[in-house]
């Protein structure tokens, strides 16, 4: 998993398969409100907000996911 600042207020984290597999998390269960994947998008925001300093302040947060070329998420 990388987690990377796109400008102050929008960060990138970019999963490889193996990623993926460790969360056992696929595009399709990310479209579902699941408690599963609100756990795992919490422990995302907690890790960024540790590795780029990144906090959500109360904010409104909209999360995007995009299949990548070749591996991952």
């Amino acid at each position: 998993m990388k987690v990377e600042r796109v400008s102050p207020d929008k960060f990138k984290i970019t999963f490889t398969n193996e990623d993926l597999k460790d969360f056992d998390i696929d595009f399709d269960k990310l479209r579902y409100n699941s408690k599963d994947i609100g756990d795992i998008f919490w422990h995302l925001i907690n890790q960024a907000q540790i590795d780029e300093d990144f906090f959500e302040d109360e904010s409104q947060i909209i999360v995007e996911a995009l299949a990548t070329k070749g591996d991952g998420l």
